[in-house]
Formats: C-alpha cells, sequence, structure tokens
C-alpha cells in the first residue's frame, strides 16, 4: 500500500496529543500522507476538543472501539500506565503502533511488545522526537566524525518548574506514570546520550523521591571513556544545556532551540543557528519534528525504506531508568534532620 493510505487511531486525546499530534496530522493529512478515522479518550470533553480538529473521525468511547475501526496505525498518546497494555492490543489486532514515550513503565514489559511486533511483522515505534531535531543529529554526526576530536566528558541540565497540562495529580504517582521527571525528560536525555556514545558502562544515581516520585535527580554516568553527569529537575531553573567535550573542542545545545549549536575546535569557535537544516526544509521546531516522526512511521507502514526509533531502539533508556529506581539513594537536601535523612535511607534500601 502506499503512504496516502495509512488510516491513523489516536488513543489519548490530552495534553500530548491536543499539543502536539493533532497539528503534525492536520499537515499530514493535507499533504494525503495519512487520514484519521478514529479517537478515543475516556473524557468526553478531551475527545470532543481534539475531534472538533477532526471532523470526519469517529470518537469512541473504549479502545476497543478504536481498534474496531481497524486503523493501519494507532497512536497511543495515552497516560503511561496504559501504553503497554493498548499498545499489545492494538499490535494483536494486526495494526502497526507509535507510543509516546515510555514505551512501558517496566522494561520487562517493553521488551515483551518488542517481540510481540517482530512475532505479528507489525511497525512498533516510540515517540522520541528528540532525535529528528537538527541539532542532536548534528551532534550524532559531529561525534561519528570526530569533529572535537575523542569525546571524553559531559554535562546536561534539562528541567525547571513543572507547568505541564496534566489533568490530575494522579500523574504524579508511579501508578500512573511509572516515576517523577527521570522516567519522564530522562527517558528523552538517555536516549540521547545513548545514541550519541553507546552502550552505559557505569552509573549511579540520587534523587528526592523518599518514596514518592522524583521531582530532582542526579545521574553520573559512564560511556566508556566518556563520563559525565545529567541533572534533571521539575522545580528549579537554569540554562537547559549539554556539552560535550573531547579531546580537540567542545560542542554545546542549549535544549530550547532545535536548530542551534555552539562549537569549538582549537582555538576557534562558532554558532550555528538556523543552519543545520536543508535550505528547502520549513525552520525546525519541535512541532516540525513531530511532521518528521509522524511521516516517516507512516513510511514505515507502508513498506518504504525509512528510519523511526523503533520499540527495540528504545529498550536501552528505559532499562537505564529501572536500573537507576533499583540503585537509587537519596539526594544530600539540607533541610532535612537526622531521623528524616535515616528515613529516606530506609525508603532508598527497600527500593521506595
Amino acid at each position: 500500500m502506499g503512504a496516502s493510505s495509512v488510516t491513523v487511531g489516536i488513543s489519548g486525546c490530552g495534553a500530548v496529543a491536543a499539543l502536539y499530534h493533532a497539528p503534525a496530522l492536520k499537515l499530514l493529512e493535507a499533504e494525503r500522507t495519512l487520514r484519521v478515522i478514529g479517537l478515543f479518550d475516556p473524557d468526553p470533553r478531551e475527545l470532543a476538543a481534539v475531534g472538533a480538529r477532526f471532523p470526519s473521525a469517529a470518537r469512541h468511547a473504549s479502545f476497543d472501539a478504536l481498534l474496531a475501526d481497524k486503523p493501519d496505525l494507532v497512536i497511543v498518546a495515552s497516560p503511561p500506565a496504559h501504553h503497554a497494555e493498548q499498545s499489545a492490543a492494538a499490535l494483536r489486532a494486526g495494526c502497526a503502533v507509535l507510543c509516546e514515550k515510555p514505551l512501558a513503565t517496566r522494561l520487562g514489559e517493553a521488551r515483551a511488545l518488542v517481540e510481540l511486533a517482530s512475532e505479528r511483522g507489525r511497525v512498533l515505534a516510540v515517540g522520541m522526537i528528540r532525535r529528528y531535531l537538527p541539532a542532536t543529529r548534528f551532534v550524532a554526526e559531529a561525534l561519528r566524525a570526530g569533529t572535537i576530536g575523542t569525546p571524553r566528558r559531559f554535562s546536561a541540565f534539562e528541567g525547571g518548574p513543572f507547568d505541564w497540562p496534566v489533568r490530575s495529580p494522579v500523574y504524579f504517582t508511579r501508578a500512573a506514570s511509572g516515576g517523577g521527571v527521570l522516567m519522564d525528560i530522562g527517558i528523552h536525555a538517555l536516549d540521547l546520550l545513548g545514541w550519541w556514545f553507546g552502550p552505559c558502562t557505569a552509573l549511579s544515581y540520587e534523587d528526592d523521591a523518599m518514596g514518592g516520585v522524583e521531582a530532582d535527580c542526579r545521574v553520573r554516568l559512564s560511556y566508556g571513556e566518556v563520563e559525565g553527569e545529567l541533572r534533571l529537575s521539575r522545580s528549579w531553573r537554569r540554562p537547559n544545556r549539554y556539552e560535550i567535550l573531547g579531546t580537540a573542542g567542545r560542542l554545546a545545545w542549549p535544549v530550547d532551540d532545535p536548530e542551534r549549536m555552539e562549537i569549538q575546535v582549537g582555538n576557534s569557535s562558532c554558532r550555528l543557528d538556523g543552519v543545520l537544516r536543508d535550505g528547502a526544509r520549513p525552520a525546525a521546531n519541535f512541532h516540525q519534528s513531530m511532521v518528521e516522526q509522524i511521516r516517516a512511521v507512516c513510511l514505515a507502514v507502508s513498506g518504504e525504506p525509512t528510519e523511526f526509533v523503533s520499540g527495540a531502539d528504545a529498550l536501552g533508556a528505559l532499562e537505564l531508568v529501572e536500573r537507576c529506581y533499583c540503585e537509587r539513594r537519596p539526594m544530600r537536601m539540607g533541610w532535612l534532620g537526622a531521623e528524616e535523612l535515616r528515613a529516606a535511607e530506609r525508603l532508598a534500601d527497600a527500593g521506595l
């Protein structure tokens, strides 16, 4: 079948679908790359809001009813706790799947999905949108080309006061989300680091969870001879930035700008703004990258050669998250008393 015949069903009409998927899908419908035929969300208000943008798509109050439409591709944009169950059901129904990250909240479930997709011969893609940004692709290519020599160290910070429009406080539970900032932003960050440097060979992890979900955390990581630190936060603001130091230079990427890079090689330095893309393409941003991601998955569903982040590709970052949670230690928090610190240690020892 051709790419123009890809039919799409959307499961979950919350913030990520409304803010990112819907605008991208509208553009791809106009290009005749795909057609949205069905929507599901248990919240009638969310369903109606996204449904208004796709008036010809059927609106369903159950996920099974969405699958009964037999879409070629199901976009799973529901809360993380439902990702594994819904992705598995879609694959068994003969659909391809594009699942928002994380693919599952447990590594075992994610591995089972990869095996199921292989058994059924269906595309299983994961929404690692950052791999489609010009800046992150430039980093990957520059490291492969040895532009800054051999990489030795990196530092990364991402976060700021939490402002994602969640539906309810249930989002801030392990049952609903699988974790806190590490399971959220951290999945993207760890995926990029693994994409750039290869397999992680050592790590240590600490956070402020104390039996709940973490708002702040620190991960020290080694990728062979490359070592560094990743800091993630939902509470404090500082420049969101990745820096990589090599034997011959330095790369820096300000996370909030998909087209900007800072490069220093020897005594020469420069900043690249908006020049990392083909001149024929529109200005890059996270919305445009979502378009590129969905287009790539549609091509794969159509049997055409393309690059996309598969379920197998996404296992590495999820494996590191699970390892971090298993090995977590409490962050140093100077405002805690001695008894509170001992309680935090006990919770960490219990794996909570």
